[in-house]
Order: structure tokens, then C-alpha cells, then sequence
């Protein structure tokens, strides 16, 4: 059975109600009998547009606490109950308002036994942060749509396949592409405007804007980007169990400025496949940098493992992208790393790094880091005084806040290279200022990164190489355990008695392992749902 007790209580580990995500039409009569029951429990008059905004209300919160559920059981779901976040407007496309999202909490919560759990909202001091109410569903909740998904499957198969929904994809795949059966998702506008920042507090809310000429524009071509992108499948190459534990409840960790690191994001396989455009600050200026790719909020560490259509991936990166912008600016070329001050041990980069973001994205005065984090012998001033003095030619725009307005520079670049790509019929997945492409194509992304650099700032910047997966195969001694040997000398004896196994033999090889059996299950699902046509598009019938 799908259902599995919650064993972490992690009050951060949560992620916000998506307005747009519902339960698919098989849970109709669910929903309607439940709706009923709400109306009744409030002593509300079943009027035509109540009962559909309640039912509409009850779709939106039951197919966010089940698929979060199926995906992590450990998670919450923030449901606000407050109005801000249900604004009239596209990104509230169900068209939910506070009234009715109290009512089905009530009602969900009230019931003997409960369907949901919830933790109250409160202000973490010490963070400096408030927490929204947030819920999870008891196993009353998700044993009776289990019921409901596993009989109410369609009746037309996918490609003259039959449906595949049965309890072991619900419990140990739930990232399946089936998981369409269950779901769907009604889009929010591709192109988002933030309001500006008032204060602290949680994400500012999305506001409207007039359409134009350019916003239109913009609209069109990530259309063209997400339908390249939704042919493709991207997935991790790493044992069952590794995947399982990276989806899970995050550390609370904290960096050298004693801020904590940002959560893990939402890993979701099939319904965060599509790009979007966010803007800050009530102007197309400032932002612009593409979100929507769950292989965006992966740890770097995890970026090697990814594949496109079953097949390795490599990273470019360009090297110190901000900074050498802002030389560009000023019509000089950057030279050398950008984060290395002389004196100072290679171990603190990381330090100078952030120190360096913090400097020209800040307006006034930045937070000093932990004494513990910084370089022996370097104090705080002393620190900052050599970054200015190694910067002395950009100085100006350190606190100058100038950095949400590079970053509307280097969207517009990064929408080129993949719009360069796309034409050649390359795939490149966009991580800010670095493109993952399949292993082998890393010359063609090369030539679109430099060509889109210099068209937008009129210069050339050094494009670096991540670590691929494929050299490190035959070295790495947790890989070649996986493939079944004991050691590298017993994997390369039988790879010579075998003939020189090839770069497709190794990744062959290692999927076809026990621990891989989900990742297997995943991508011929995928090959299933698109039908044997998309398979010989892309080689892919392997």
C-alpha cells in the first residue's frame, strides 16, 4: 500500500499549494460526494457556483497532499489561510479564495479520524522568519484515493498501451510518467512579474501585468523551448535508494554567513519539466532567469548522474559570469579567477565567492560571515578591502545592488543557447549560468555559450567543463561495485576478457543492476507513454 507513516517531523520541509495542480476526471464522483458532505457540515445552500468552487477547492488541495505524499511523505503542504495568495488572476487559475479553502481545511481536519495533520503556523526568531500553516495527509486521506485512482483508471490506453497504474508504481516509483493517469496541471503564465520587496517576510506574490510586445515574444519562445523540452526525459542515473534518500527531508544546514542553505526544491520528474520566466521588482529590468526544471534544485555534486533519453550528460559553465559582466561593462576583460585574492587559501573560495555576490547584489552594508568561516589571520574589513582592491576596476558598482539587473542580462543569454541548441536539435537544460547537454555535445554547446555571451555584452568569457560521469566509470570504486565487482583490477579483468567495453557497454551495464530497477522502470514508462515513433527519433529503442 502506498501510504506510509510520516518518520520525519520537519517543520521547514514543505513546499507551497500549487493552484494550478489537480486530481484528473476519474476522481469526479469522489470529489462531488465530498463536496456534498462539506456543504451539509457548513450549513451552506448547494448553489450552483458554490458547489463549484468548493469541489474545485477540494481538487486543488486533495491532488496537492496526495501527490506530495506519493513523492515524499515526509513533506508538508503549505496551505496558506490568509487571502494574499488567492489573488484573482492566472496564477490562480481554479479560482480559490480564502472562504472556501478554510471550509475544506475544516472539514478535512474535523472528520473522526482526521484526513489531514497540520502544524499551525508561527515566527521563527531566530530566523527572522514566519512559517504558514502546513499540512499532511493521514492514512484515512490517502487509502481512499488510492482506492478511487486504482479504479478508476481510463478506459482508452496510451498508445496502445494498456494503463500501468497499479500499488507498486503508486509505492515505489511514484516519479513514473504514469503518475499522468493521476494528475494534470493547469499551467500558470510563463512570463512572471514579481512585486517588489516590502520587507521580510514569505515570496512575494506575482502580480499582472499588460501584455506587450516584448512580454508576448518572450511567451512565444519558451513555448518553443518547453515543447522541445517535454520531448525528452531527464532523469538521475543513481541507485534506487540514493534517489529516494536525495528526494527526502534536507539537512539544516547554514553557510559561512550563518544563513541557511536553501532547501532542497521539489524533485518532481514528470510535472516540473517546464520552464518559466521570472522578473522581481514590478520591472522587466530587474530578473528574468528561468525556474520550472526540478534538475535546477538537485545538489551540484548530483548533476554528473543526470540523463537525456537515457544517455550521460556533460555541464559548461561560464566562468565567473557576473563578474566578468561587470568588466565588460567598464571594457575590460577579466583576468584569472575571480574569486582568489592573493594570501588567501584556496579551501575559502567559496567564502570569497559568496562574499563577492553578497557585495554587488547588496545595496549599503553586508552581515559580516561566521569569525570561524573566515581565513586565519583575515578579519572582516581586511577581507573586503582586498576584494575591492582585486576589483578596483568594478569597484563602483560594488553595493550597488546591480546584480538583479545582470541577471536580466544573463537570462537573455541563456535563452539564446538554448534557442541556438533547439535549431541543431540539441537539448540544453539551463541551470543559471551553466547548460547540461548529452554527453557528446559539448562542442556544439560551447560555440552556442560564447556566440550568445558576445552578442549580448559584446565580449568573450572562458567557458569551463564540469566533471562528466563517463571518465570517472571504470575508476570510481562505488560504481564498480554497483556493476558487480569487488574491485577495479576484477572489472577491468573481465572488461578485456569481454573486449574493450564502450561508453554505451558501461551505462548499459550499470542500469541493468538490481539497485537501478526504478530508474529502468521510469524510462521505459516514459518510452511507453510517447510511443514507439518518439523511440526511433531519438535512437532510444535500446
Amino acid at each position: 500500500m502506498p501510504y506510509r507513516a510520516p518518520n520525519v517531523d520537519n517543520f521547514s520541509h514543505a513546499r507551497w499549494l500549487r493552484q494550478g495542480f489537480v486530481l484528473r476526471e476519474g476522481f469526479r464522483e469522489y470529489l462531488e460526494t465530498m463536496t456534498g458532505d462539506i456543504l451539509r457540515a457548513e450549513g451552506r445552500r448547494p448553489r450552483r457556483d458554490t458547489v463549484t468552487k468548493i469541489r474545485n477547492t477540494l481538487n486543488v488541495v486533495l491532488a496537492n497532499l496526495f501527490q506530495t505524499h506519493l513523492v515524499d511523505f515526509n513533506r508538508y503542504v503549505i496551505i496558506p489561510l490568509n487571502s494574499n495568495p488567492y489573488r484573482s488572476g492566472p496564477y490562480n487559475p481554479q479560482r480559490l479564495d480564502l472562504r472556501n479553502v478554510r471550509s475544506v481545511v475544516r472539514f478535512l481536519h474535523q472528520q473522526e479520524p482526521s484526513y489531514i495533520e497540520h502544524r499551525g503556523g508561527n515566527f521563527d526568531h531566530l530566523a527572522n522568519i514566519g512559517h504558514p500553516t502546513r499540512f499532511r495527509p493521514t492514512e484515512r486521506l490517502i487509502r481512499e484515493l488510492e482506492t478511487v485512482a486504482l479504479d478508476a483508471q481510463p478506459e482508452a490506453h496510451i498508445n496502445n498501451e494498456p494503463p500501468r497504474l497499479t500499488m507498486n508504481t503508486l509505492e515505489n516509483n511514484p516519479h513514473s510518467p504514469w503518475a499522468s493517469l493521476l494528475f494534470e496541471e493547469h499551467e500558470a503564465p510563463s512570463v512572471r512579474l514579481r512585486a517588489e520587496r516590502q520587507g521580510e517576510g514569505g515570496p512575494r506574490p506575482f502580480i499582472d501585468f499588460p501584455p506587450t510586445a516584448e512580454t508576448r515574444a518572450m511567451e512565444e519562445r519558451l513555448e518553443r523551448i518547453n515543447g522541445f523540452l517535454n520531448d525528452h526525459w531527464i532523469d538521475l542515473l543513481i541507485p534506487d535508494d540514493d534517489f529516494r534518500q536525495l528526494t527526502g527531508t534536507p539537512d539544516e544546514a547554514r553557510d559561512e554567513f550563518n544563513d541557511p542553505k536553501p532547501h532542497r526544491r521539489e524533485i518532481d520528474l514528470f510535472f516540473r519539466r517546464k520552464l518559466y520566466r521570472v522578473f522581481n521588482n514590478g520591472t522587466f529590468e530587474n530578473g528574468g532567469r528561468f525556474y520550472g526544471g526540478w534538475w535546477q534544485g538537485i545538489p551540484g555534486r548530483y548533476r554528473k548522474f543526470l540523463t537525456i533519453n537515457g544517455y550521460t550528460t556533460a555541464e559548461l559553465d561560464y566562468s565567473n559570469m557576473q563578474i566578468a559582466m561587470l568588466y565588460a561593462r567598464e571594457g575590460r576583460q577579466l583576468e584569472g579567477d575571480a574569486y582568489a585574492v592573493e594570501g588567501v587559501p584556496q579551501e575559502y573560495r567559496g567564502l570569497l565567492k559568496k562574499t563577492l555576490f553578497k557585495i554587488i547584489n547588496a545595496r549599503g552594508h553586508i552581515r559580516a560571515p561566521l569569525v570561524a568561516s573566515r581565513p586565519p589571520g583575515w578579519d572582516w574589513r581586511t577581507l573586503l578591502e582586498a576584494l575591492e582592491q582585486r576589483h578596483q576596476p568594478i569597484a563602483a558598482y560594488f553595493r550597488s545592488g546591480i546584480g538583479i539587473q545582470l541577471q536580466r542580462l544573463d537570462s537573455d543569454i541563456a535563452e539564446r543557447v538554448m534557442i541556438r541548441m533547439r535549431a541543431d536539435g540539441n537539448l540544453a537544460l539551463p541551470v543559471h549560468d551553466s547548460f547540461i547537454v548529452m554527453d557528446g555535445q559539448q562542442d556544439a554547446l560551447r560555440e552556442a555559450m560564447s556566440g550568445a555571451y558576445r552578442d549580448i555584452m559584446g565580449a568573450n568569457i572562458e567557458i569551463a567543463a564540469d566533471e562528466t560521469l563517463f571518465p570517472q566509470l571504470p575508476h570510481d570504486q562505488g560504481l564498480v561495485r554497483a556493476l558487480g565487482f569487488d574491485n577495479f583490477e576484477r572489472y577491468a579483468d573481465a572488461a578485456q576478457n569481454a573486449g574493450a567495453l564502450d561508453y554505451e557497454d558501461h551505462i548499459t551495464n550499470l542500469e541493468m543492476q538490481p539497485a537501478y530497477e526504478a530508474y529502468r522502470q521510469r524510462r521505459l514508462d516514459f518510452i511507453r507513454i510517447q510511443g514507439e515513433d518518439w523511440g526511433w527519433r531519438h535512437q532510444f529503442l535500446r
